[in-house]
């Protein structure tokens, strides 16, 4: 299963980002070929919290425009709705622990561990789900 990281999401929402492109490609793709993903819910919020905010996006999206996205995502065949596992908690400790994460690092800690605990990729624009040894991670590259 593949796990959706808000770099990604935000790149399948913005039609005029950088990275809309390669984003949108690879989960045309990905859906094409019966590949399950999933999108924990602190994904969910921080894609909501990030194409909101005008200081992030010259036009920012209203909440309502947000929400839309995200059920019209839900209601894909191949999405899988994120239900914690009961070892996401201690594998996010443990990813975060060895990659002594801090700040930004310790929100993909927990995503990572999400991914971890069901044998699912991390499929994301971001290099520093490198340095969580062991994870599976698609790196996207635009």
């Amino acid at each position: 299963m593949n796990v959706l990281d808000v770099n990604v999401v935000v790149s399948l929402f913005q039609a005029d980002h950088p990275h809309h492109e390669v984003a949108s490609d690879w989960f045309r793709a990905a859906v094409g070929r019966g590949e399950t993903f999933t999108v924990p819910d602190v994904v969910w919020v921080g894609f909501v919290r990030l194409v909101t905010n005008p200081r992030a996006f010259p036009v920012a999206a209203t909440f309502d425009q947000a929400w839309a996205f995200v059920q019209a995502v839900v209601e894909k065949p191949s999405h899988r709705t994120y239900v914690s596992h009961p070892r996401a908690l201690a594998e996010f400790a443990m990813l975060g622990k060895t990659a002594r994460a801090s700040g930004n690092l310790v929100t993909d800690s927990y995503i990572a561990g999400c991914a971890a605990a069901y044998g699912g990729t991390v499929v994301t624009f971001d290099r520093d789900f490198r340095k969580f040894d062991g994870l599976r991670v698609l790196e996207l590259s635009s």
